[in-house]
């Protein structure tokens, strides 16, 4: 799988896949009408899967494509700044210390901050048959994958013993990344202390009653009661069974719904008031938070 990134402002190709498997690159942009002024590559690729170190200094948001030779899944992990990712009709966007996976066919648009630090992790479909690695929600870098992630950017020589130590490193952090997927797709009753089964299917209905009322305002102590919980343990019971707090979930599928809408060609007070907003701009200024886009682009 080898990448080229071109500078979307530019239309210039700032970068492309040598024959090397391992390479490193530093460049400073000069040229005037370039909004990028440095950029440090580093890539690794190895038996399907391709390793991309961006750090990025500019003086505005960037916007690169990056485009691949083969389909397959794109594991994105931000250091610093932040990164709003365009995949066909996909968009998401990762702040400092997450990282999220989605799907790739050839191009995606990456939307960097001023400054960027990040690591790209692309994965050739043959490998990942039987394995769920779509996740296009951002999760945070956990501690064993920064301890990874700092290992893998001590090494700064090339050599072969170091690439084989880099490349069991990247095995290591995808395999971390893995793990987690599953532990969402099949969260273990057996972990979760103080919650009996009748409680864990009083939180899944709470999820439920949530998604069914998108639009409806409540407090916790409301939907406690909707769902026979009191609120304490409605509000650790949700985190610790879905990862999330119950208004952070809430908020994650009020946007993902307005984005549908946007899609779809309805008007942003429409959508605002489908969704729960009293005022447009109030549903403006979220969904510009979430996604770091203006709802208004989404329509166009």
């Amino acid at each position: 799988m080898k990448v080229k990134l071109t500078d979307h402002a530019q239309r210039q190709e700032v970068y492309s896949s040598s024959l090397n498997t391992r390479v490193c690159v530093r460049r400073d942009f000069f040229h005037p009408n370039s909004i990028i002024k440095y950029l440090q590559i580093n890539e690794l690729r190895f038996n399907g899967i391709n390793y991309l170190s961006i750090k990025l200094e500019a003086k505005d948001s960037s916007a690169i494509h990056v485009e691949y030779t083969q389909p397959g899944y794109l594991i994105c992990f931000v250091l610093e700044g932040s990164c709003n990712i365009e995949i066909d009709e996909t968009m998401g966007y990762i702040t400092a210390h997450q990282y999220s996976c989605y799907p790739i066919q050839k191009s995606t648009l990456l939307t960097l901050s001023s400054n960027t630090n990040l690591l790209l992790v692309s994965i050739d479909l043959e490998k990942t048959q039987g394995i769920n690695t779509i996740n296009e929600k951002p999760g945070k870098l956990l501690p064993p994958m920064n301890s990874i992630i700092s290992e893998i950017k001590q090494c700064t020589e090339d050599c072969p013993i170091l690439c084989i130590f880099i490349e069991s490193k990247i095995l290591s952090l995808l395999y971390l990344v893995f793990k987690e997927f599953k532990k969402e797709d099949f969260p273990s009753n057996s972990v979760i202390d103080g919650l009996s089964e009748k409680d864990i299917q009083k939180l899944r209905a709470a999820k439920v009653f949530i998604v069914k009322n998108i639009a409806k305002n409540y407090t916790l102590i409301e939907l406690a009661h909707e769902v026979g919980l009191n609120d304490f343990k409605l509000k650790k019971g949700f985190r610790e069974l879905f990862g999330s707090t119950v208004f952070t979930y809430r908020h994650s599928i009020r946007m993902e719904k307005a984005k549908e809408l946007l899609k779809s060609g309805f008007q942003i007070n429409e959508v605002s008031e489908e969704i729960g907003y009293k005022h447009p701009h109030h549903f403006s200024a979220a969904f510009k938070e979430y996604y770091n886009i203006l709802p208004s682009r989404i329509r166009k």
